[in-house]
């Protein structure tokens, strides 16, 4: 019986250490500043080893863009994404991966306990916006 217990306690060592790690997500909600229509984003961010946005929604006055499929949202698509621990770059076009829509660029800075974030939001043909943000 000892040795079956040794196979099945290998076992489930063996399984564990393959086990892909939990993920878990946080959110980077950011808002313009400086600029005479507000404004938002909010990056659903998957933490890896790198920052990986899951969703973006953006907000520019009344009009709303989303990688969710919400109500009264333009879809859009993540076509590419940037973390290299100090930077986040993000950009989405439209759902057919075919016009940029809005480039995001942040930059992060940690320090003891406190993480910042800012950065610009490029809504392309249209205008460019100072973010602050907060999260994860």
């Amino acid at each position: 019986m000892s040795s079956r217990r040794s196979v099945v306690r290998l076992l489930s060592a063996i399984m564990c250490a393959w086990a892909p790690p939990a993920l878990s997500a946080g959110t980077i909600s950011c808002l313009s500043v400086g600029h005479p229509t507000p404004a938002t984003i909010e990056i659903t961010v998957g933490q890896l080893a790198a920052l990986a946005p899951v969703s973006l929604t953006v907000t520019i006055g009344d009009q709303r863009w989303s990688t969710l499929p919400e109500a009264a949202t333009t879809p859009i698509a993540i076509l590419q994404a940037f973390d290299d621990g100090q930077s986040l770059w993000i950009d989405a076009t439209d759902p057919n991966l075919l016009e940029l829509l809005f480039s995001i660029r942040l930059l992060r800075v940690a320090e003891v306990h406190d993480l910042a974030h800012a950065g610009i939001l490029r809504f392309a043909g249209s205008g460019a916006y100072s973010l602050v943000c907060e999260g994860p």
